[in-house]
C-alpha cells in the first residue's frame, strides 16, 4: 500500500473511532436524561378491598401499589374514615377500636391526587349503622350466598339534598320488563338494568337510581341501583322500622308482578310503606318514592 493509501485508511479508521466514542456519548447523554426523567403518579390500588377484624384487633394486611411501578415518587399517606372505629398509622398497620362498625382506609399519593381505598368492617353488628357511602346498613349476607357482604341505602338527601324524589316508575307503562325474576335478596342490580333496557325506556326510578353519583370522605360511589321486592322489605325492617334513614311515604321497587299470580306484568310493581310496612303491587305510573341502594 502506497504512503497516500495509507494514510487516507488511518485517516478513516480514526473517524470511525471517533465517531463511535461520539455516539456512546450521545446514547450515554440520552440515556442519562431519561434516567433523570420524573414518573408521574396516575393511580394508586389498594388490596384486600375488604377485610374483618376484631376490636382492638391490629393488622398490616392492607398493601398499596403506586401505578406505574416506575413512578419516581411511590409515597402512600393512610388515613381512616373514621378514627372511633380504627387508626392506621404511616406504615400502614390498622389497630381496631372497641367499637362495632363500618370505616373506609385510604391510600392517598404523595401529590394528594390520586386515591386507593378498602372498606373494613370492625365486630358484628352492622345493620343501622352508617356505611362507606355515608348511607345506611341494611343487609348482611351471613352465608356467603353473594359476592358482596352488605347492602347499604342511599343517605337521607341524595336527590338535590333534600327528601326522597316522588316519580313515575318509568314511562313505559304498558309493557313488561321481565323484573318478576329479579325480587329476591341480590336480584336488585339486575332488575334495575332490565328496566333501563326495555324498549322505549327513557326515565324512571331505575335510571334515577343509576345515575346518583356520590362523594364521601374522597370516594367517588357510583353503583347504586333500584332494591328488589326482598332489598326493599329488608330497608323497610332494618332501616325505616326503627326509624333509621329518615324515610317517609311509600317507595319503588324493581320487581314487577309475576303473571302466575294473575295480575299484570305491564302494570303492577311492588311498592311498600315505609312507615308502616304496608307493601303492595301498585300502577307503574303511580308517583312513589325512590331509594338507591349499593352492595359492598
Amino acid at each position: 500500500m502506497s504512503r497516500i493509501g495509507f494514510g487516507f485508511a488511518r485517516a478513516a479508521i480514526v473517524a470511525l473511532v471517533l465517531g463511535a466514542v461520539m455516539g456512546c456519548d450521545d446514547m450515554f447523554s440520552a440515556e442519562l436524561v431519561q434516567e433523570n426523567e420524573t414518573v408521574g403518579v396516575a393511580g394508586v390500588s389498594v388490596y384486600p378491598k375488604f377485610l374483618e377484624m376484631d376490636p382492638g384487633e391490629s393488622t398490616n394486611q392492607l398493601n398499596a401499589q403506586v401505578i406505574p411501578v416506575n413512578a419516581s415518587n411511590r409515597l402512600i399517606m393512610w388515613e381512616s374514615s373514621d378514627p372511633s372505629i380504627l387508626t392506621i398509622d404511616a406504615a400502614g398497620v390498622i389497630t381496631a377500636g372497641y367499637a362495632d362498625g363500618i370505616a373506609v382506609v385510604l391510600a392517598r399519593s404523595a401529590d394528594g391526587e390520586h386515591l386507593g381505598s378498602a372498606v373494613i368492617a370492625v365486630g358484628e353488628d352492622f345493620i343501622g349503622k352508617v356505611g362507606p357511602a355515608g348511607g345506611y346498613i341494611f343487609y348482611e349476607d351471613e352465608d356467603d350466598q353473594h359476592p358482596w357482604r352488605f347492602l347499604e341505602a342511599a343517605p337521607y338527601g341524595w336527590y338535590d339534598g333534600g327528601e326522597d324524589p316522588e316519580m313515575a316508575w318509568s314511562n313505559v307503562l304498558d309493557s313488561f320488563a321481565f323484573t318478576w325474576i329479579y325480587d329476591a335478596i341480590g336480584t336488585g342490580e339486575d332488575g334495575t338494568r332490565a328496566i333501563i333496557d326495555q324498549e322505549d325506556h327513557s326515565a324512571s326510578a331505575a335510571q334515577a337510581a343509576v345515575e346518583f353519583v356520590h362523594h364521601h370522605e374522597g370516594v367517588t360511589y357510583d353503583d347504586w341501583f333500584l332494591p328488589s321486592l326482598a332489598e326493599l322489605n329488608q330497608m323497610w325492617l332494618n332501616l325505616a322500622g326503627e326509624r333509621i334513614g329518615n324515610f317517609s311515604g311509600r317507595y319503588w321497587s324493581a320487581t314487577e308482578i309475576h303473571p302466575a299470580s294473575g295480575g299484570d306484568p305491564d302494570t303492577n310493581v311492588w311498592t311498600q310503606e315505609m312507615m308502616g310496612g304496608n307493601g303492595a303491587f301498585l300502577l307503574k305510573g303511580g308517583s312513589f318514592r325512590v331509594r338507591p341502594v349499593r352492595s359492598f
